[in-house]
């Protein structure tokens, strides 16, 4: 991906009005050249007014990024085999899909933080691993009689509610034991981007799939409240009554996120934290963060060249309320900002004969006049000759 060159202000303008100093006139004079090289010609241009303001005056570097519709996660196998059947590109992952075999054994995907790191039995010690497939496995029905205390202890019930799942998942002897490389923990509705080839054999830690998170999801409680902005789904009509400590609920949080490809020699532009703007496909502009910055450089190919770069991973603050869900954006981080300036509109500047510029001000003249930075039509007065307020004569 190409890096968009840095934005940066002018250091010179452009003349193009000669003033003629009549007072407070109400004309100005555009000078030029006639078409037939004969001697210049002076033409009457209407004017208008316009007020000196206060402005805060910032300047960006831009870089090209993309849009997508959520983070992207590698699906890892959890025991070692050959892949026997796996997911397609583009195809979606929900609760309870078994999106992959392993030696002809499902890979069942749930949703939680914590990846599948062993076989889960009553004699395992207490986890988070165990408190995930207790929320997972009540979402999906699995304890019809509200039996199972969701924590991190595996009891008896937690190991039959673990029989009907995998009686439901055709298991040729199901038992009580989740073996390991049988769950896929992903952050919620996903969707495939890359998958390993059926007929690979994997190692434990290797991918499986990559996915693309649609939304985050996770579980609640009687006695907690999902994120804000969070939409809930109840689990079952009871929900509302249930004292037991099971989650009463599952939520969802919609996620995107924007990838930006850096030059490592520009990499420092984007520290952990650092706020930015993101103007997406349809030119919506929204305020964001990085959210990462991968520590491993690769290298792309530009036609004969190469460059070496890092991957930057930036999470939006706003609402991504666009009718783009993935697509071309252009991220920009502020380089430089004058706060509190004193701005005018540039067609305001008069060019004087002798060099230099003048504005016509309201009651005072042709006043002389120090450029500082130029933004967005706006130019900065820098020796205090313009107040504020101050009204000034412009072409119409």
């Amino acid at each position: 991906m190409d890096t968009i060159q840095p934005s940066r202000w002018p250091t010179a303008l452009v003349a193009l009005l000669v003033g003629v100093a009549i007072g407070a006139s109400a004309f100005w004079y555009l000078q030029r050249d006639t078409s037939d090289g004969s001697a210049s010609v002076a033409e009457e241009v209407v004017t208008s007014t316009a007020e000196a303001e206060t402005r805060d005056l910032r300047s960006y570097e831009e870089w090209a990024g993309v849009l997508q519709s959520g983070p992207t996660a590698n699906v890892t196998a959890s025991t070692r085999g050959t892949v026997t059947r796996n997911a397609e590109v583009g195809a979606a992952i929900t609760l309870g899909d078994a999106i992959a075999e392993i030696d002809g054994q499902p890979v069942v995907a749930l949703y939680g933080a914590v990846p599948q790191f062993r076989a889960l039995d009553s004699n395992s010690d207490d986890g988070a691993d165990i408190r995930q497939l207790e929320e997972n496995l009540v979402a999906l029905g699995y304890d019809p009689d509200g039996t199972v205390t969701v924590d991190e202890d595996y009891t008896t019930n937690t190991g039959l509610m673990v029989e009907r799942w995998e009686t439901d998942l055709g298991f040729e002897t199901p038992d009580t034991i989740v073996d390991a490389g049988q769950i896929a923990f992903v952050a919620g509705p996903s969707e495939v981007a890359s998958r390993t080839a059926v007929g690979s054999l994997v190692n434990t830690g290797q991918p499986l799939l990559t996915a693309v998170t649609l939304a985050k999801s996770g579980f609640v409680a009687n006695d907690a409240a999902p994120p804000a902005d969070a939409v809930t789904f109840p689990i079952d009509d009871d929900a509302e009554t249930d004292e037991a400590g099971r989650p009463l609920s599952r939520w969802e949080e919609a996620q995107g996120s924007i990838s930006v490809e850096v030059d490592v020699d520009e990499s420092d532009s984007f520290p952990l934290g650092l706020d930015v703007e993101v103007e997406l496909p349809d030119g919506q502009v929204i305020a964001a963060r990085v959210e990462s910055v991968s520590d491993v450089a690769r290298t792309l190919q530009q036609g004969q060249n190469s460059i070496t770069v890092v991957d930057v991973a930036i999470q939006p603050l706003d609402e991504l309320d666009s009718s783009f869900t993935t697509g071309p954006v252009v991220v920009r981080v502020e380089d430089q900002a004058i706060i509190g300036a004193t701005v005018i509109p540039v067609r305001a500047l008069v060019a004087l004969a002798e060099g230099g510029h003048a504005v016509e001000v309201e009651g005072r003249g042709l006043v002389g006049v120090e450029l500082g930075s130029f933004d967005d039509g706006w130019v900065e007065i820098t020796n205090g000759a313009i107040a504020p307020g101050e009204t000034l004569t412009v072409p119409a």
